[in-house]
This record gives C-alpha cells, sequence and structure tokens, in this order.
C-alpha cells in the first residue's frame, strides 16, 4: 500500500518480480532527485542508445527499462507491490526493471571454487572477461568508479560470465572536470588511506577536500606514508620504491592552487577502474605463498603492479594491459600450469 503521507527520504524500493515473455524482472522504485540515481540514470542512457548497437547486458548489470512513476496510477496490481510505506509525495520517482539473473558476487564464486583447476581457470577467465568490460567502459568514457569483488562484480552462474554492476559513482570521464567541488565530496566522502583500491591521486584528492586549502610536501608525504604503511597490495610490492616513485610524481602538486590540483588529479580517472581491479586479481593471485615461485604467477604479479604504478602516467591502460595478459596464457609452456594446480 503507497503511503503519500509519508516524509521519508529513500534511493531505492524493490518491488516483487513480474514476468514478460519469459522473461523474469525485478522492479525498483527510485528517488529520481537522488545524487545516485542521476549517475546510473546517465549512464543507462548512454549504454541503451549506444551508435554501437553493443548488447550492455552481456557486460553490465543495469536496469533494462526506466519510466516515470505516477503514483496516482500505481496500483498494487498493476506492479505486485507489497508494501511501500516510505513514499514522499513532494518527490519525482522511477520505475525501473532488472531482469532475474542467477547471479553470485565475483569474490563467492572464486571462494566456493572445490578445486585448484577451477580456482584458477574461474580467475584467468574473470580477469579477461572485466578487462573486456573496462574496454567497452573505455570506449563509452565512463568510469565506474567503484569497483568492489564483493559488492558490484557479479559472474552470472548460467552463462559464468562476469558483469559489473551499480552504477551509482559512476561518472564521463569527459566531464569530470566540469564536476564541482562540492559534488566531487559527494562521490568521495571521507580520506580513508585504508581503502586500497584506490590510487594514490584519489586519496590525495580526498586530503585536499576535507584537509586543507591546498597541498604542501608535509601534506603529500604524509598521504603517501599513510596509504602505503598497511597496503594490502605487499605481494612482489617493492614499497619503498613505490613511496619513492609517487613522492617525486606528485611532488609537482606542492603549492599548487586548489583548482589546478583538483582538475589535474581528476585527469588520471581513466586509469582508475583498472587500478581497483588489478589489486583485487594481485590478492587473489596470491593467495597462497607457496606459488610465488611459479612463472605464470611471477609473470602476472609483474603485469598487474605495472598497472599499479604510483605515477598514473606510467600505468598501463586497458588495451596494454590485456594483450600481455593473453601473452602470458598463450606463451606459456602448459606444464607451467599443471605446476599452479598440481603442486598447491
Amino acid at each position: 500500500m503507497i503511503n503519500n503521507n509519508s516524509n521519508v527520504v529513500f534511493d531505492t524500493i524493490d518491488l516483487e518480480p513480474i514476468i514478460k515473455q519469459n522473461v523474469i524482472y525485478m522492479s525498483k522504485v527510485l528517488d529520481n532527485d537522488s545524487f545516485f540515481t542521476c549517475n546510473q540514470v546517465a549512464i543507462y542512457n548512454l549504454l541503451e542508445f549506444n551508435e554501437l548497437n553493443i548488447d550492455y547486458s552481456n557486460y553490465f548489470y543495469i536496469f533494462e527499462t526506466i519510466e516515470s512513476l505516477e503514483l496516482h496510477n500505481l496500483t498494487n496490481e498493476d506492479e505486485r507491490i507489497n508494501e511501500i510505506t516510505c513514499i514522499n509525495k513532494d518527490n519525482n520517482y522511477l520505475l525501473v526493471r532488472y531482469q532475474i539473473k542467477n547471479l553470485i558476487l565475483l569474490d563467492n564464486y572464486l571462494s566456493s571454487s572445490k578445486t585448484n583447476v577451477i580456482y584458477y581457470k574461474r580467475l584467468i577467465d574473470s580477469f579477461k572477461q572485466i578487462l573486456n568490460c573496462l574496454e567497452l567502459l573505455n570506449n563509452f568514457g565512463i568510469v565506474h568508479n567503484n569497483l568492489q569483488d564483493k559488492s558490484n562484480i557479479l559472474v552470472d552462474l548460467d552463462k559464468e560470465h562476469v558483469l559489473l554492476s551499480k552504477f551509482s559513482l559512476s561518472f564521463l570521464n569527459n566531464n569530470i572536470n566540469l564536476i564541482t567541488e562540492n559534488k566531487l565530496k559527494q562521490y568521495y566522502k571521507v580520506y580513508e588511506p585504508g581503502y586500497y583500491y584506490w590510487p594514490i591521486e584519489i586519496h590525495l584528492l580526498t586530503y585536499l577536500l576535507y584537509k586543507c586549502d591546498t597541498l604542501s610536501k608535509h601534506n603529500i608525504n604524509t598521504v603517501i606514508n599513510d596509504v602505503y604503511k598497511d597496503s594490502r597490495l605487499e605481494y612482489n610490492f617493492n614499497l619503498e620504491n613505490s613511496k619513492k616513485e609517487a613522492k617525486e610524481y606528485f611532488e609537482q602538486f606542492v603549492n599548487m592552487k586548489r583548482e589546478e590540483a583538483i582538475d589535474k588529479l581528476v585527469s588520471y580517472s581513466n586509469s582508475w577502474d583498472l587500478y581497483s581491479i588489478c589489486c583485487i586479481f594481485l590478492s587473489k593471485l596470491n593467495k597462497e605463498n607457496k606459488n610465488k615461485n611459479n612463472l605464470f604467477i611471477q609473470l602476472t604479479n609483474k603485469l598487474l603492479l605495472a598497472c599499479l604504478r604510483p605515477n598514473p602516467e606510467k600505468r598501463y591502460n586497458v588495451s596494454l594491459c590485456f594483450t600481455n595478459f593473453n601473452k602470458i596464457i598463450n606463451n606459456l609452456n602448459i606444464n607451467i600450469f599443471y605446476d599452479l594446480v598440481l603442486h598447491n
């Protein structure tokens, strides 16, 4: 039952499934005035009306239909709503539908592998599929901006295929410099150096947004030391060299005008999604320390670390990462993989 007298604000409400043409859809009500909804709708419009005629549902899990919601026309029978008690009559709402799929989080998908053979096959296939997704995002100029294996990287179990989801913090790369400082604070709400999947420049950005007017040398060194103090990227990761590279590169930001520093820091955003993914897979790849001498592990570690360079201008892009990963897979002797899965 819809309660138009409620003043509770919400972003999303789930409704009961409906069936159309033998496909089951899950409906959601979104607050159209929400910052997060606006981001999702912008990405949906770009994907839905793309000139390449690409079926984005093979790469991304995002709503497939969207329409304005007129509360006076919505009935329980039409939309199979159980209860909605927090509709604010002063807000604008959207009704969106997702196709229901047999989904599992990537982290659970990998951890549920019953043998090493299955684990490493899933790891390799998932990484290649995610690179495909990132390449497509790059073609559209989209930065997902929040990729996490325990949150929004999904696997369709019926197809064994990876899907990226939850675009509420996404933005268009060519528009990032137009985003106001107040809006940036909605994307990045806190300075938290423990977010290991964020590159140095995001930590510098959040430090600048919340802790200082301009970046001093002391500020920059503080951020770098905070980020690498308890880094989860310990696998074959020379922290001292990384800290040195970061300090040398970001020294250019010392006493730079605030607006100029913000613009330059966000200009590196085209590498942020790949950075997050490589953080995730570096951890997954090295779950067993006794495999560190395996040539596949060594070469892939080296590749992932090339995408995680502190200097954003030296990081591999998605295309280069993809090319080099395929070379590793295709050129290694099969015995290297046997050694990996059988002597574990």
